[in-house]
């Protein structure tokens, strides 16, 4: 029995969800155990059924439980030995875990992405504006643009965001002109640290946060303090920019594959790497979302061989169901760089990003780089600093969700009313700013890419961002609707169906 009064001011359901998963952890619930079934739960507790349906959805995708068909819910093997080692107390006295886990989707995504394979190399697909786009050129109008990482025009707060300029050119005129320290503002390190306290659960010194242009210089900074030539990894697939700033510095980067729990972690063993970049709490391009005891393990491993986890916390802020993954750095900061960027919820032209590094790096900072000049102007830091003290980027936030949920419902719909005739489905993961669709198992992709360039359509495959081509990812594509719009969906919808009928494999 838990008992809900003791809530607080939190949904009854996160209450359930936190109540279970701490008993998980500790092992009053041990692995292989079966849980109460929904509807006896929500009996017992004298709540409602969805109340229970969405605590046992956030075990789910966080990976303390897991679904048996026919027969219901139970507890991860294992999950109470790996998981639990360092947390924070939240109100309910329960330890906080932060660790996360399988991708909370359908069945037919389950049945779609699974057991990814084998880590090789290729040259292909990067994520955002500079991905792969099959030849795309002038010559080809362009239809519908679902590559491009820009929002929508009247996503951006610009009547704020113009008054705070203008506040911040009136108020503090000399700071704008004043060459920025190079971390990073003060002002706006104490608002990024205060801001990950109330979001993400992270007890970031602003001492310790370094503000950069883009995750691409701050994994440089990584890199020079993990040392010359040192071994690094990245997830394949993955954002393959990160690889390219490694092996262009230097360091001899590994491949390592992704399954439907994250990272595999095994196939670090034995690698003397010290820094693995990883995305936990939405892998790019998968949505996959790493298993607490795949986290465990993986801080397990970074303990052992002294290593650094680069955590990028892609796409945390557009979660559309259930509450937001925890991430790997609130549990153990002296393991884990967190990293993140306000482009991606701002606007591709505002280049601001951060890393809140262990203490042990950012000494090593001091000592090897504090000659660093900084690289965002001391203007831009400002009023991005007054935006967050003032409360508005987590109401633009909320506002961001409410938004895409609405655009990505809509869309989903246009694939639901075309019922039995579709030949693209898409791939749920509730979370992001992309859909993944998978076209028909007769399709010919590289036919396919190149005629659908041709139309004006610009979109990727799962494929570009493997170090190889992978037979699990053919016919997965990737359409983001940050900018597209429902009528461009479905316009190219249509496109995209037509040209699949005439692009089949030869038999």
């Amino acid at each position: 029995m838990y008992d809900v009064e003791k809530r607080g001011d939190k949904p009854i359901y996160e209450y359930l969800y936190m109540c279970i998963r701490d008993d998980i952890v500790s092992g009053r619930i041990k692995g292989g155990d079966k849980l109460l079934s929904k509807r006896r739960l929500a009996q017992q507790e004298g709540v409602a059924l969805i109340t229970v349906e969405n605590a046992y959805a956030q075990l789910l995708v966080e990976g303390y439980i897991e679904s048996r068909e026919r027969s219901g819910y139970y507890a991860v093997m294992d999950a109470g030995r790996f998981a639990g080692v360092s947390g924070t107390k939240n109100t309910f006295g329960i330890k906080k875990v932060n660790s996360s886990a399988n991708t909370f989707m359908s069945k037919n995504v389950a049945k779609t992405i699974n057991n990814f394979g084998a880590s090789n190399r290729s040259t292909k697909g990067i994520r955002g504006n500079n991905t792969v786009t099959h030849g795309m050129d002038n010559a080809h109008p362009i239809i519908a643009d679902f590559v491009s990482q820009r929002l929508h025009d009247d996503a951006f707060p610009f009547d704020i965001w113009s008054k705070l300029m203008r506040k911040v050119l009136s108020d503090r005129n000399p700071e704008c002109l004043a060459p920025p320290d190079p971390c990073g503002l003060e002002v706006l390190r104490y608002a990024i640290a205060g801001y990950l306290m109330r979001s993400r659960g992270i007890e970031a010194d602003p001492d310790n946060i370094i503000v950069g242009p883009g995750t691409e210089y701050l994994e440089n900074i990584l890199l020079v303090l993990s040392g010359g030539g040192a071994l690094t990894a990245v997830e394949d697939p993955g954002y393959k920019k990160i690889g390219l700033v490694c092996e262009r510095a230097g360091h001899k980067c590994l491949h390592i594959p992704v399954n439907k729990d994250g990272l595999d972690v095994f196939s670090l063993e034995g690698t003397s790497v010290r820094l693995v970049n990883i995305s936990p709490s939405h892998q790019f391009p998968t949505g996959a979302v790493m298993s607490a005891v795949r986290r465990a393990q993986l801080l397990d491993w970074a303990e052992r061989e002294d290593a650094y986890i680069a955590e990028d916390d892609y796409d945390s802020e557009f979660r559309f169901a259930g509450r937001p993954i925890p991430p790997i750095s609130a549990s153990s900061p002296e393991r884990v760089i967190y990293m993140n960027t306000f482009t991606r919820t701002l606007a591709p032209s505002i280049r601001i990003a951060f890393m809140v590094l262990p203490d042990k790096l950012m000494e090593r900072y001091r000592q090897k780089l504090s000659f660093y000049s900084g690289t965002v102007s001391s203007f831009d830091q400002l009023v991005l600093a007054e935006f967050i003290n003032g409360g508005y980027y987590e109401r633009h936030l909320s506002r961001m969700r409410n938004y895409y949920s609405k655009r990505r419902d809509n869309i989903l719909k246009i694939f639901e009313d075309k019922g039995e005739e579709i030949l693209f489905t898409p791939v749920k993961d509730n979370a992001g700013l992309r859909l993944v669709l998978k076209g028909p198992d007769w399709l010919d992709d590289d036919k396919f890419m190149s005629r659908i360039t041709e139309k004006g359509i610009k979109l990727s495959c799962m494929n570009d961002y493997c170090y190889s081509h992978k037979r699990e990812y053919e016919h997965l594509f990737l359409l983001s609707f940050g900018e597209a719009d429902e009528e461009v969906f479905r316009k190219a919808l249509d496109v995209m169906d037509e040209v699949a009928t005439v692009c089949r494999t030869k038999a």
